[in-house]
C-alpha cells in the first residue's frame, strides 16, 4: 500500500510534537529533511513527487544528556515515517 503524502510543515509539526512530549525541558530542535536523490516524480502528475524523510536534531552543545534522548525520539517518529512520505512539488 502506498504511503500518504504529507507537506513538510505537517511532518515538521509531528516532529516538534514528539520532542515536546518526550523532551519537554530540553533544548532539542527537530529538523525534517530528505535527500534530493531519493525523490520519485509521479509520471501521471507532472510536478508532483515524493521522498522518504528523516529528522535531524539540533542539540545545544552543553546539553549532552539531551543527546541520549535522540534514539527515543527516532523511535517515536518511526511510525509516522511508515505512514507518510514527504510530498513535493516542482514548478
Amino acid at each position: 500500500m502506498p504511503k500518504s503524502l504529507s507537506p513538510h510543515w505537517l511532518l515538521q509539526q509531528i516532529a516538534e510534537t514528539q520532542v515536546a512530549h518526550l523532551a519537554p525541558a530540553r533544548s532539542i530542535i527537530p529538523i525534517v529533511r530528505f535527500r534530493q536523490d531519493q525523490i520519485v516524480w509521479d509520471e501521471e502528475c507532472p510536478g508532483v513527487g515524493s521522498a522518504p524523510w528523516h529528522v535531524d536534531y539540533f542539540v545545544a552543545p552543553g546539553d549532552s544528556s539531551a543527546r541520549t534522548l535522540i534514539p527515543a525520539l527516532n523511535a517515536a517518529i518511526a511510525p509516522y515515517q511508515e505512514l507518510y512520505d514527504l510530498g513535493l512539488t516542482c514548478g
